[in-house]
């Protein structure tokens, strides 16, 4: 349990390092940004101190009661800053710091002047009432943060509210049930740092967004889903661990039985869970939801359909640009129809994940002439719930025969439809909105441009062959001609100089 206390503290340490360089290379000289990177700061010293005096008993105890308390002040001391920008009134500023500062200074003067105390007053009679005053207080801070905010603000300080709420609350815990039983409960104290560890992230998601903290950090949604996946699985495991401890401790003579058969279940679960790519696909969809402003990337989403047409050369290079398509909405396979003058219909182009065999769609088939007039993209999910949407369209017969069609998307360049892309339903969440579409159509404009320019490049490719042809044979026709008027000349003289004998060595030279 030793060693367990000490990892967890000493991971929540390098997560508060990892994000406090990470605000240090974001600030850009501001207060309120400041005083968060010192708050995290000294989280960070609290992390490995209290990971080192878990291990080391002879870490002094003042050590450990200081950046207890420091810590607990960095953090006042932020949300002082941040309620005294909407107005929040100066008694409770000035209890806020009143409170952390008294409790440190009393510490102090308990450690320094010990000889004048009652040997049975300890540092813990200081750090138990102190840490839950300070916990108190940081909940009272959080509360009126919140309550006092107007209402379009709230969604920027809710994750804040949310990672320093849980993190007073947890102490608060921690506090109170050492001053009911004159101790700390030492599970309570090893699982912190663990419990600690998860609030980090949202402090980090609440710096990205308040850009007027002047902490103008990017977030990656990799890092985000990556991490948060680690941080879910460690406590899954932590979880399974707890509940393997358990059969164990109670199973009787089958517990040793029972936990190894928990285990390998617990860890076939979690593969489970791992490999699915719907689980992954919701999982996604909640974090754009609820972590970013935006559902896309769009930086990531452009620099992605750069390269999918840089690679677009040739028609068996096309596929990429349905591939291109399919991954924004998590699709798993498409169809392109591709608009040919030849044969006057949209013909198949090419086929990502999908049979190569797709109808020819006529000019005058009710779906072309529906995206020509209206230029949307089709849902098919929702023409089957709510078909009023789409007005007088009927979904013609060869559309229906894929089972597993959810979208077309027109491409469609200066009001002209040059071709579309049908896509096959993704694992998670089918609903679409209207960022969805807005993407879609966008990507699909950009795709009608580049197909449009590879019609015209075969065109001039073309043309500049029919050209060389033609120099070709006039250059052979001016030849033969020469050659033709010789002849000639020579048939017509032939009568006249035939017993020359010079004639018939110039005729035959």
């Amino acid at each position: 349990m030793i060693e367990f206390g000490a990892l967890s503290y000493a991971i929540v340490g390098v997560f508060y390092a990892g994000l406090s360089i990470l605000l240090l290379t974001s600030w850009r000289g501001r207060h309120l940004g400041g005083y968060l990177i010192a708050a995290c700061v000294m989280s960070t010293l609290w992390g490995f101190t209290l990971a080192v005096s878990t291990l080391d008993s002879a870490v002094p105890a003042l050590a450990v009661f200081s950046i207890e308390v420091l810590r607990g002040g960095a953090w006042l001391t932020f949300l002082v800053m941040l309620v005294s920008k909407i107005g929040v009134g100066r008694p409770i500023r000035y209890v806020a710091h009143a409170v952390w500062l008294a409790v440190l200074l009393g510490g102090f003067a308990l450690w320094f002047g010990r000889d004048y105390f009652d040997p049975a007053i300890s540092m813990g009679s200081i750090m138990i009432p102190g840490g839950l005053a300070i916990s108190l207080v940081g909940l009272l801070l959080i509360e009126q943060l919140y309550r006092n905010s107007p209402p379009e603000a709230r969604w920027g300080i809710k994750a804040l509210a949310l990672g320093l709420g849980g993190l007073f609350a947890y102490d608060l815990f921690l506090y109170s049930q050492g001053v009911l039983f004159s101790a700390i409960d030492a599970t309570t104290w090893m699982a912190r740092g663990t419990v600690n560890m998860m609030f980090v992230p949202l402090i980090a998601l609440a710096a990205r967004r308040n850009p007027d903290w002047d902490l103008n950090i990017f977030v990656s949604r990799h890092v985000v889903f990556y991490s948060t996946s680690l941080v879910a699985i460690g406590i899954y495991l932590l979880l399974m661990s707890l509940g393997g401890y358990a059969l164990l401790l109670y199973g009787g003579t089958w517990g040793g039985l029972a936990r190894a058969v928990f285990f390998v279940g617990a860890v076939l679960v979690l593969l489970i869970l791992l490999f699915s790519s719907t689980l992954r696909a919701r999982f996604k969809v909640f974090l754009s939801k609820h972590f970013f402003h935006n559902k896309y990337d769009y930086r990531e989403e452009w620099l992605r359909l750069i390269a999918a047409l840089s690679a677009f050369e040739d028609r068996s290079t096309r596929q990429v640009v349905i591939k291109a398509l399919a991954q924004i909405v998590g699709s798993p396979s498409g169809i392109l129809w591709v608009l040919s003058d030849k044969e006057q219909a949209y013909q198949l182009a090419s086929t990502y994940h999908a049979p190569d065999a797709a109808p020819t769609i006529p000019l005058d088939d009710p779906l072309i002439a529906f995206m020509k007039e209206q230029e949307w993209l089709i849902d098919l999910q929702e023409y089957a719930l709510e078909p009023k949407h789409y007005g007088d369209l009927a979904l013609p017969g060869w559309l229906q025969q894929f089972v597993d069609a959810w979208l077309v998307v027109p491409l469609i360049i200066r009001h002209e439809l040059v071709g579309l892309i049908m896509l096959t339903r993704a694992p998670g969440p089918p609903k679409l909105n209207y960022e969805d579409r807005d993407l879609l159509k966008t990507v699909g404009n950009h795709i009608a441009v580049h197909l449009a320019q590879e019609k015209t490049d075969s065109l001039l490719a073309e043309a500049q062959q029919f050209e060389a042809y033609n120099r070709l044979t006039a250059f052979l026709m001016h030849d033969l001609n020469n050659l033709i008027a010789q002849q000639s000349l020579i048939v017509e003289n032939a009568e006249k100089h035939k017993r020359n004998p010079d004639f018939v060595d110039d005729a035959i030279e």
